[in-house]
Order: C-alpha cells, then sequence, then structure tokens
C-alpha cells in the first residue's frame, strides 16, 4: 500500500459566529473542514451555556484552586478510514469574565488527559490568542478519533465566564490508500461441476471483488460471479460452469471504498464429465405464486419461462398457469 495526497496548514476551523453558540452543544454551524476527516464541534462538559454573541460562552466553572476534570470545552477530529491526521498546532481565542476561571488547561485523549499539554495559562478579560504545540509523537500518523479539551478552574464565582471565540486545528491530512493488487493462485477441486478460485491475501485489505468469465478478455462474464463480493481467500463457483470448457477468473482487493487493479488471470480447464439433470415435478399454487417456491432437486437452480432458455426468472416473478423449466 502506499500513501497519496496531503492537505495542510488549517485542517480544522470555526470563526464561531452567531447569536449565544453555546446554546447548542456542540456548535457545528460554520465548521470548515478537510474534506478527508470528521469533526464534533466545539462542546461541552460540566458547563452551562451563557449569553453572548460570535463566541462559545459558558459558565459554572469551579472555583477550586484544582483541576475539575470534570469540566471542560471539547473537539474531536476523526480520520476517514484510510488517512492519517498530523497535527503542528492548536490555535484559539480566549477570553474570561471578571469572575472567570483564572487557570486553563489543554489535555488530550492521547494520553487519556492525564496530563497537560504544554503549561497552564491564565486569559485575560480581553481577547487573546492561545497557541498550544501538537507536534509530539502522540499528535502524529493519527488514524482514529482524538479528543482535545480544555479546561478551566479557579473561577472567582459560579456565574464567572469563560469564552471560546475561534479555533483553528493546523497540519495535514494524508492518505488515500492504494490497494496492492492481490495474486491469483490456481484453482482447486476443479470438476465438471465447478471449481474453487483461490487468491493470495492483500495486507489491510477489507474484501475482494472476484470476477469469473468463459473468455480471456472478460467480455463474457459469468452472471453470479460479475464483481462478486468475497471476505475470505476463496470462492466455488458452480453456477454457469460449462464442462469440458475453458473458464478464468481474476480478483480485486477493497480497502473500505477504495479498490485495487485486477489480479494476474487464472485459467481453468474444466473437464467433461456428468451432469446430474434438476428434477422438477408438477406444482399446483392455488393463490398467487413467485418463482422462488418452486421447487426441484439439484445445486445451483435457475427457472426459465422457455424450454430453450433465455433470461433466468428472478424469485420475485410472479406466477402464471403453464410451464417453467430448470435447469
Amino acid at each position: 500500500m502506499v500513501t497519496g495526497l496531503s492537505w495542510g496548514q488549517s485542517i480544522w476551523t470555526n470563526n464561531i459566529d452567531g447569536t449565544n453558540p453555546s446554546d447548542s452543544n456542540p456548535f457545528t454551524t460554520g465548521d470548515v473542514k478537510n474534506e478527508n476527516i470528521t469533526v464534533s464541534g466545539i462542546g461541552m462538559t460540566g458547563l452551562q451555556s451563557n449569553a453572548g454573541n460570535n463566541a462559545y460562552n459558558v459558565k459554572n466553572f469551579s472555583t477550586s484552586s484544582t483541576i475539575n476534570t470534570g469540566s471542560y470545552f471539547s473537539f474531536t477530529l476523526t480520520p476517514n478510514q484510510a488517512y492519517t491526521i498530523n497535527l503542528t498546532s492548536f490555535v484559539f481565542s480566549r477570553q474570561r469574565s471578571g469572575t472567570g476561571p483564572l487557570t486553563w488547561a489543554v489535555r488530550s485523549s492521547a494520553d487519556n488527559y492525564a496530563a497537560n499539554i504544554g503549561a497552564t495559562f491564565s486569559p485575560g478579560t480581553s481577547s487573546a490568542t492561545e497557541t498550544i504545540t501538537l507536534t509530539g509523537a502522540s499528535f502524529q500518523n493519527i488514524t482514529s478519533a482524538i479528543t482535545f479539551r480544555i479546561y478551566g478552574w479557579s473561577a472567582d464565582g459560579a456565574n464567572g465566564t469563560g469564552r471560546i471565540s475561534d479555533f483553528t486545528f493546523n497540519g495535514t491530512v494524508t492518505g488515500g490508500i492504494v490497494v496492492t493488487a492481490p495474486v491469483a493462485t490456481d484453482a482447486t477441486s476443479i470438476t465438471a461441476a465447478g471449481f474453487t478460485a483461490n487468491w493470495n491475501a492483500v495486507t489491510g485489505a477489507t474484501g475482494y471483488r472476484l470476477d469469473v468469465s468463459a473468455n480471456a478478455d472478460f467480455t463474457s462474464v459469468l452472471e453470479d460471479y460479475d464483481g462478486i463480493a468475497v471476505t475470505g481467500l476463496s470462492q466455488v463457483v458452480t453456477s454457469g460452469v460449462m464442462p469440458g470448457a475453458t473458464h478464468y477468473y481474476r480478483v480485486r482487493a477493497e480497502f473500505g471504498e477504495q479498490t485495487s487493479a485486477n489480479s494476474n488471470t487464472i485459467t481453468v480447464n474444466v473437464p467433461c464429465g456428468v451432469i446430474t439433470q434438476p428434477i422438477a415435478s408438477a406444482q399446483s399454487f392455488c393463490i398467487s405464486g413467485t418463482v422462488s417456491q418452486l421447487t426441484a432437486t439439484g445445486t445451483g437452480l435457475k427457472w426459465y419461462a422457455a424450454s430453450t432458455g433465455g433470461d433466468a426468472l428472478t424469485g420475485t416473478t410472479a406466477l402464471t398457469a403453464g410451464n417453467y423449466y430448470v435447469s
């Protein structure tokens, strides 16, 4: 697998505009983000909304001189499948009221919120910018959700407020993993009735797609094996296989929504042999019936309206008086 594109500088930002944004928990209006991540918006836990426009303004901060880990602003970034986040900084504008929290700190889920990222800081009553450096190893090569919390404590009163006026996470999002094509291996259990197609595993693949064809250029792909989804490393192939004929198969690996190139092509020489014909008897349906209710003895059965074949009938096709043919 190889990595593809990157997207630099701001990967998530919000100017937090509007009337009383903290009435929403989380507040997501105005989020601008990299297309290959999902974000939570700015939210809060253990705090209360407070009126204030164009900022996420909250109250109910602890008056204790020690951190209250149950009260915080929160932000979560999650890379899409097959993408990686590499952070450089978290920048935000902060401010407190005259009785708001005197001591603030930032922590993250990278260490289960155990330690402050950098030193604690003390916002003033005028808005100012805080920059948290995120170049450490804990904030690189992120492949799953990561959450940041801003804690505030040592308030002079429960009604003292703290506000975030805007924020930006800087870094890059890399990814677009290209899945390596699998290597198809020789068929096994070859009989006149079918065979088992096989291939080697591809690291990171979430599944495979198999094509089986009556010719080498795959312009006559068998109906039931046209990109069939397979979770394992083999597939029994019987439907549409003709004894005494040559068949071909190839496979692709999937990683989420991405698909590899085709594998090499394997040739299978199906031997001649005696194929047991399916057996069907007369059946009656007093009320309405469908093809799926018809019964016959055999495997891989398909029903037709004409003795010469043609397109197989779907299971939901309504039955009418007359003859149906099975093969």
